[in-house]
């Protein structure tokens, strides 16, 4: 298959050696988009979606998507430790597959090994006694050269770290330098210490058994202030200049009726707030939000080619509907009892 359309899935685990992986990655995505949690939040009903993918459902309904229960996006918190498990997850998540699906047809060739040399054994055993007592010879003989050939081969240890660590009676190490002296010495010893050992080999060895590599040491670095989310608008309240004059303060496009504003502003909120969820690492720039705006503008915004369909808003009348356009559906009644009423051309 093409590695452009190889599209990771839980699924992905199902024919290799680690089965049970098919629900525990399955468990890390999210009930809405299906993805790896991006930015991952819990509600007030404990239940974890992406950030953009619960805000973009509390800003239509304002209802869980699992429970139905009544949400509010102010009570949003960020779930740390499900988006420390995902990104652990998603970078151990290629080699564990490639090994697990080495492993599976490393199983399947031994299976099928055994089952052919189970039918070569069934094929000897019908051979007479004499090849018995010769194949009895050549296992004995075989097994004198493997235990031979076998033998564990002792190979001395090296004593130098043994001999650097012991310290014989009656005798200290400078907690400064190292030096081996006197118990009773040790004391005097440190009020002239300059640090120098005098040998530089034991020295070398003193800094590297003292030293930490530079990739275990944390970098101690000021956190950054924590980012401002920003919150809704009474837009039934606001006049369209307001709502305009605001999304500039913003600065986002303020183009377009009071409707397309207004979403236009939701869906910045929600874009916005998502990043604020994010970890502090993985927080993007604003012009990239931006770009994820304009996205959103070809395709559900004012520059998308959609026509609205009014049947299927929640707000539509039946009743109305079906009154203005009273005299067209006489007009298609009568024509349809016409059709029926007319005879039937009879079959030659």
């Amino acid at each position: 298959m093409d590695a452009t359309f190889d599209l990771p899935d839980s699924t992905d685990w199902i024919a290799t050696s680690l089965p049970a992986f098919e629900p525990l990655e399955a468990a890390l995505r999210c009930e809405m988009c299906k993805e790896f949690y991006s930015n991952p939040v819990i509600t007030s009903c404990s239940h974890t979606f992406c950030s953009i993918c619960i805000r973009r459902s509390i800003a239509a309904d304002g209802k869980c998507p699992s429970c139905r229960t009544v949400l509010s996006s102010d009570k949003l918190a960020p779930n740390i430790a499900v988006r420390e498990v995902v990104m652990r997850f998603q970078e151990a998540r290629p080699r564990a597959l490639e090994l697990a699906r080495a492993h599976k047809e490393q199983e399947s060739g031994i299976e099928a090994g055994s089952n052919k040399k189970r039918k070569l054994d069934d094929t000897d055993m019908e051979d007479g006694e004499d090849v018995r007592q010769t194949r009895s010879r050549q296992t004995r003989s075989s097994r004198r050269n493997a235990g031979s050939s076998d033998a564990p081969v002792e190979v001395p240890e090296s004593g130098d770290d043994g001999d650097e660590d012991f310290m014989p009676e009656g005798m200290a190490k400078c907690p400064i330098c190292s030096e081996a002296m006197k118990q009773e010495l040790v004391f005097n010893h440190l009020d002239v210490c300059t640090g120098q050992s005098s040998s530089q080999g034991r020295t070398t060895r003193s800094k590297t058994k003292t030293s930490f590599p530079a990739a275990l040491q944390r970098q101690q670095r000021e956190p950054s202030p924590p980012p401002i989310r920003l919150s809704t608008l009474n837009y039934s309240m606001m006049k369209e200049g307001a709502l305009r004059k605001k999304l500039q303060e913003i600065g986002i496009p303020n183009w377009g009726s009071k409707d397309l504003m207004r979403r236009r502003h939701i869906e910045w909120l929600n874009i916005h707030n998502s990043n604020c969820d994010a970890d502090e690492r993985e927080r993007r720039p604003k012009r990239q939000l931006l770009k994820e705006l304009e996205e959103w503008e070809n395709t559900q915004g004012g520059r998308a080619d959609v026509k609205e369909s009014k049947v299927m808003r929640k707000d539509f009348d039946g009743s109305g509907y079906a009154k203005s356009h009273k005299s067209d559906f006489d007009d298609l009644i009568a024509q349809a009892r016409k059709k029926r009423a007319a005879p039937k051309p009879e079959n030659k």
